[in-house]
């Protein structure tokens, strides 16, 4: 894939998890405020030349940029995921105790200590 293509491709994703629903043309200022966070040198006429595939070049720090960008965003759902999976293990947890908590204590404790390693891993501490 060229590297043109490849910049319209990652700034079409960027535009689905920022700007959903919303036309090229709405959502081209909506994505340069994200990428104007982490990297100064862009322009709005920039990213729409790079969505439009009209630029002459494309610098490797601006793919660079557009791919941390990215990057960041799948970080930030895997988070989400884990978090919300723990609270899913917890939820089932209480559930448990709720029913006979001397019956199922080593299921309660196994799901709980799931849960607490999992949102230590999401918040970045050792596992």
């Amino acid at each position: 894939m060229s590297v043109e293509y490849r910049a319209r491709d990652d700034l079409s994703e960027l535009m689905d998890h920022f700007a959903p629903r919303m036309p090229a043309k709405a959502a081209i200022p909506v994505i340069f405020k994200r990428l104007v966070l982490h990297y100064r040198k862009f322009t709005v006429r920039r990213v729409r030349a790079l969505f439009n595939m009209e630029a002459r070049a494309i610098r490797a720090d601006e793919v660079a940029a557009i791919e941390n960008e990215l990057a960041f965003i799948s970080e930030q759902q895997i988070i989400k995921g884990t978090l919300k999976h723990a609270d899913r293990l917890e939820k089932h947890a209480a559930r448990l105790s709720l029913v006979d908590r001397e019956r199922h204590h080593n299921v309660i404790a196994h799901y709980r200590g799931l849960a607490q390693r999992m949102r230590r891993a999401a918040s970045g501490e050792d596992a």
